[in-house]
């Protein structure tokens, strides 16, 4: 009996002597689940109410602080600019409201950024999307996540051209009225930003 129990603890011993190590959990996608961030959801807007004479409702808005290229749609981005050295964009999208449902709306998502101005160069595109308006809908939403592991890169906060976003939304409405209500579109970016400016602290 004695060796019996004897022989029960030394497995009991043998058990509790090594402790099994969690697996690390991989994702090709991300540089590094374990680095710190922080995240930041920014919204701008833009109206796209041409000047009279103007016959399209068009935007292209780079994935990225640029926005829609010449104006500045994310008031908070200076701030945070200045706070941060790095930064990526996990998320982007385009809301618009269409003024006028009189012609079809095409929108499209490609990597460069060569800003479509005709329905042409639009249908010569297997990618895009037709969107018919109507008196019940009148809001095209196009949105971009990161497809690639180089999409998650972190790159320095001056680095805000439009040519440096990963992807551009692409949205045409032509042939319209001359004059009439044209669009307004919501935007939004999520950043997760990394690495405080030194010259903060």
């Amino acid at each position: 009996m004695a060796y019996g129990k004897g022989k029960g603890k030394a497995k009991s011993k043998a058990k509790t002597g090594y402790k099994k190590r969690a697996p690390m959990r991989r994702n090709n996608n991300v540089t590094d689940i374990r680095e710190n961030y922080h995240r930041e959801t920014l919204k701008g807007y833009i109206d796209d109410s041409t000047a009279a004479g103007a016959t399209q409702c068009r935007v292209n808005m780079a994935c990225g602080p640029a926005g829609v290229s010449g104006v500045g749609n994310f008031p908070n981005w200076a701030a945070l600019a200045a706070k941060y050295d790095e930064y990526r964009v996990i998320y982007a999208s385009v809301t618009t409201v269409i003024g006028t449902a009189e012609k079809p709306v095409f929108s499209l998502i490609e990597r460069d950024g060569v800003e479509i101005t005709t329905t042409d160069q639009m249908n010569k595109n297997p990618q895009r999307q037709l969107h018919i308006i109507d008196g019940d809908n009148k809001k095209v939403m196009r949105a971009w996540k990161p497809s690639t592991s180089s999409d998650y890169d972190f790159q320095p906060t001056s680095n805000v051209a439009a040519g440096n976003a990963k992807a551009h939304i692409k949205l045409l409405q032509d042939g319209l009225t001359a004059g009439v209500q044209k669009c307004q579109s919501a935007l939004c970016i999520v950043c997760e930003f990394r690495g405080l400016n030194n010259s903060l602290n």
